[in-house]
């Protein structure tokens, strides 16, 4: 697998991220990580990571197809 395409929502405002990341983090890693846009992060500092939810909404072994699909979830 290249990687994935997921959803980080607010369970507090509702508001959602989606993005794209590679697969080379293991399990683990994968369900720590929960985006690394300038909003994400300010939103993560001022609720907590306990009030975010990541869902992956799809895996991929091809870059191209991954980021076509972001594109069309955004």
């Amino acid at each position: 697998m290249i990687g994935y395409v997921y959803k980080t929502i607010n369970k507090i405002t509702g508001e959602f991220y989606i993005g794209k990341r590679e697969s080379r983090l293991d399990l683990k890693e994968r369900s720590i990580y929960l985006g690394s846009g300038v909003n994400i992060k300010e939103n993560v500092k001022r609720y907590g990571k306990d009030n975010f939810e990541k869902i992956i909404i799809a895996e991929f072994d091809n870059y191209d197809d991954m980021t076509a699909f972001e594109t069309e979830a955004i």
